[in-house]
């Protein structure tokens, strides 16, 4: 019995966890249709970010260095492009991928 109610306690705490995060993908249509696509989960390391986006599709962005006022330099893991990372005012992380796509995140 203790161990069930360990076990349900211990999915609800990573449940949280995971919530806090809210991973999103962001696109912008060829109309200019604004859509915020909720991701089903996102793993956050140091050097690494990985959008799980669907059962089959997922978005990795990793860390390649820094530039020369220490600011980190990321990249698209599919094509090893740079893109942009920002931190919002609230603390929303964003990747932006192309100027109509970006992937997010709050901590």
């Amino acid at each position: 019995m203790k161990n069930l109610l360990f076990l349900i306690a211990f999915l609800f705490i990573s449940g949280l966890s995971y919530a806090q995060k809210d991973p999103y993908v962001y696109t912008i249509s060829k109309d200019d249709k604004k859509t915020h696509k909720e991701c089903l989960s996102i793993q956050v390391k140091d050097s690494q970010v990985v959008f799980i986006v669907s059962g089959t599709a997922y978005q990795v962005f990793y860390k390649v260095g820094s530039d020369s006022t220490g600011s980190a330099i990321w990249a698209d893991g599919a094509n090893d492009k740079i893109v942009t990372r920002h931190v919002e005012a609230d603390g929303t992380v964003v990747f932006w991928k192309t100027e109509k796509k970006a992937f997010y995140y709050k901590p």
